[in-house]
């Protein structure tokens, strides 16, 4: 599939497959520093954005909206210790649309500097308008981010998602400004041996 970035930019696959095989071929696998820069995210917690933020997509194959969904029995529990790997690479996103309407998402690093997320956090197929901000926090543990705040400085859909708002490509890659000198990959790390 094309990609297409926040300025409306499309790359076609063939171009990116063979200007990135190489990196992608070489890109391995490290542990972060674990160094914390904590920030307090109480108050975006405390939004309610899951009460004020509407579904924005429809599965255009069957015409339902199941937002907020639980498969089956919750048995979730709560995360104690975020500064460890797996934990440490899943993000909160805060987002913001042109509209001044606000929400949010989760995401896991993928990169030094990029986040893998739904593409409906990032781009309303219906509208096909896209996010004008969005801050990731890697590692939250109640309402501190552990690991700093970082802000996106681009993000990448597929046209097929912008066109066609077709789950099999809700997906978005997010890429993200260091903080303090420092990218999120390299605190909160995408792999810890």
């Amino acid at each position: 599939m094309d990609r297409v970035n926040s300025k409306g930019e499309v790359t076609k696959y063939e171009d990116y497959s063979n200007k990135n095989l190489t990196f992608i071929n070489e890109t391995k696998s490290f542990q972060g520093s674990g160094e914390l820069n904590p920030i307090f995210v109480g108050d975006l917690l405390n939004k309610g954005f899951l009460e004020t933020t509407q579904p924005l997509v429809k599965d255009v194959t069957t015409n339902e909206v199941a937002p907020f969904v639980i498969i089956g029995p919750d048995g979730r529990t709560r995360v104690e210790n975020t500064i460890v790997f797996p934990y440490s690479a899943i993000t909160y996103i805060s987002l913001e649309w042109a509209d001044g309407s606000r929400g949010s998402c989760t995401g896991t690093l993928i990169g030094i500097d990029r986040v893998l997320t739904n593409g409906h956090c990032v781009v309303n197929p219906t509208t096909q308008r896209g996010i004008v901000s969005a801050t990731v926090y890697p590692g939250v543990s109640g309402s501190t981010a552990l690991f700093g705040a970082y802000n996106a400085i681009d993000y990448y859909v597929t046209s097929h998602w912008i066109n066609t708002g077709a789950i099999s490509q809700d997906y978005a890659v997010l890429v993200l400004s260091p903080s303090n000198g420092r990218h999120a990959g390299e605190r909160a790390g995408i792999c810890r041996n």
